[in-house]
């Protein structure tokens, strides 16, 4: 081969191997390029993927956090109902054990002053006022303890006496000692009946006694609404 033609092939090569290093320069510089493309949107990928399961646990703990907070302030208010409630109940039972207390206390003191020189006129009162309310009757039956009747006979039927009714006309009927004192009195078949007797009273007081108890608790601040 003449000298030229070597020369010429050595600048073919030369020309050759430089676009080829230029070629291998652009594809390796292509495929930083890619890759660090690829790379760039893997990391976005992986921030926004981040970033939506950070936001979807902080859900989960916030709703775990209000569901415990929900429950915690469910069970507070469960007990303090329950506390309340029995507090009440235990109100409602102590009040009823002190409305007893009342009406034993009534009943005792009824039964000392059966025994009296004011309870006879308190007799003799009622049994004129009965006999009033019964003044058309042409017989009348009285039920009465059996003290009252040993203590009262005579004195009823002079009352009775003074009023029209002949003593003949009065049936007497042993009362339960339950009834503490005073009467129960009705006309002939017992068409009309009047219970004067202390227990009548008593019970007729009774829904007194407990307003004025409720009153008092109230003042006392019992926890319980009217």
């Amino acid at each position: 081969m003449k000298p030229l033609a070597l020369v010429s092939e050595v600048q073919k090569m030369v020309t050759i191997k430089e676009k080829l290093n230029l070629f291998s320069d652009w594809l390796y510089q292509d495929v930083i390029e890619k890759n660090e493309k690829e790379l760039k949107q893997i990391e976005e990928e992986n921030r926004t993927y981040i970033e939506s399961y950070k936001r979807e646990l902080e859900k989960r703990v916030t709703s775990i956090h209000r569901n415990m907070e929900n429950k915690i302030s469910q069970k507070k208010n469960e007990m303090i109902s329950k506390a309340n409630l029995e507090v009440k109940q235990n109100i409602l039972i102590k009040k009823q054990e002190c409305f007893d207390c009342l009406i034993d206390e009534q009943i005792k003191k009824a039964k000392e002053f059966t025994k009296t020189k004011a309870y006879e006129a308190f007799f003799i009162k009622t049994l004129e006022t009965v006999l009033d309310k019964l003044k058309n009757a042409k017989s009348i039956a009285i039920s009465l303890t059996k003290q009252d009747r040993q203590r009262f006979q005579v004195l009823i039927e002079e009352l009775a006496k003074k009023k029209g009714l002949l003593p003949a006309n009065i049936t007497y009927q042993d009362a339960p000692e339950e009834i503490i004192g005073g009467m129960m009195v009705s006309d002939e078949g017992a068409a009309i009946c009047y219970n004067a007797s202390i227990m009548a009273l008593i019970e007729d007081k009774k829904e007194f006694i407990m307003k004025k108890l409720d009153e008092e608790l109230k003042k006392a601040g019992d926890g319980i609404d009217a």
